[in-house]
């Protein structure tokens, strides 16, 4: 029997037939070059497996307009390549997720690494698409947003309503403690919280920081923006009910703390999965032992790739470049009070 061709070998006659923009829609080439550029350029390396880094041997690579195989090292090198512009290098393997990282190109650009995700446990796509592009609650997919800079809070203490009440120290005390642990556990060490501040009044918005503000009552405990370099994070105060969503008393210092505990992997760039509270609260204590190892692994995998990424892993040629995007602010996650009493608390 005549084994198929793979995905690479289709794009490139694609590329050769139709040119450098048959690998994806108009509005995404998979190349952009000044014109008039020679083709004296190369570009070499290694291809690895995300993690442990071990090579990867036998993978296709296609690179303008090029291909090459990775020998047991792992080691490739595509030449005839132009000497200027950005390219988008895809690497195909069966076994792996299709792999798609842009380049800036030069005359000789050595020593490049790619990693490729195994398409096994612990990986697991369909959870990925759930927790980092909202596939559990819509049908539209969407890409990668997380955090490219050290995240600022700022604290309104006052809460918005007809009480004029304002939140005490020691509750913003426990919510400061609990981002503070939370975001390098939420974007695989790579990020700290950079400062963190509050006041009697409101902020407007500021690119870096997170404006994190209180409200008296209402159906909604909490909502978030969802990633990017800028937020809002939105907490009821449960000072006029006295009610606390969580039915375990000794999980929480207070019912605010806990849904911050919730509402904080929001703004780290996550959305809600089939199993809500057991995948974003961070146990006993708030954080106490941290989140389940299988939100840390896919959420450190987040943190790998760019803003923009899209699965199968496919990152936007402007992660070539060294500037880190402009974004307005990001999608907000709404999270009822349903979620509490529906949703369980157990890990998977």
């Amino acid at each position: 029997m005549t084994r198929p061709p793979s995905r690479a070998r289709l794009l490139l006659i694609g590329l050769l037939l139709v040119g450098p923009w048959a690998c994806n829609s108009p509005s995404t080439p998979s190349i952009l070059l000044p014109p008039g550029e020679s083709s004296t350029g190369s570009l070499s390396g290694t291809v690895v497996k995300y993690g442990g880094s071990p090579p990867v041997a036998g993978a296709t690579l296609i690179g303008g307009g090029r291909l090459a195989t990775t020998d047991a090292q792992g080691n490739f090198a595509l030449n005839g390549l132009p000497t200027a512009g950005v390219a988008a290098v895809t690497v195909d393997l069966n076994g792996y997720l299709f792999r798609s990282v842009p380049f800036n190109l030069g005359a000789s650009r050595t020593g490049v690494t790619i990693d490729l995700l195994q398409d096994a446990p612990p990986f697991s796509l369909p959870y990925y698409r759930s927790l980092a592009r909202n596939g559990y609650e819509s049908a539209q997919l969407q890409g990668l947003d997380p955090w490219t800079v050290n995240p600022s809070f700022y604290v309104n203490m006052r809460v918005s309503g007809a009480l004029g009440l304002r939140m005490t120290e020691a509750i913003v005390d426990e919510i400061q403690r609990v981002i503070t642990a939370s975001v390098p556990e939420l974007s695989g060490g790579r990020l700290r919280v950079a400062a963190f501040e509050r006041g009697d009044g409101a902020r407007d918005p500021v690119s870096g920081w997170v404006n994190v503000s209180f409200f008296e009552q209402g159906t909604v405990f909490g909502q978030s923006s969802v990633g990017g370099n800028m937020g809002t994070m939105q907490l009821r105060s449960f000072q006029v009910s006295g009610s606390n969503p969580n039915t375990n008393p000794n999980n929480c210092f207070s019912p605010e703390v806990q849904v911050v505990d919730h509402e904080i992997t929001h703004t780290m760039g996550y959305w809600h999965t089939a199993n809500t509270l057991g995948d974003t609260l961070s146990g006993i204590g708030c954080p106490g032992v941290g989140r389940p190892e299988h939100v840390r692994y896919h959420g450190a995998v987040m943190y790998s790739r760019p803003p923009g990424n899209r699965d199968p892993d496919l990152d936007p040629l402007e992660s070539a470049r060294s500037t880190a995007p402009v974004r307005a602010l990001p999608p907000m996650a709404y999270c009822p009070a349903s979620i509490w009493e529906l949703t369980p608390r157990g890990r998977n």
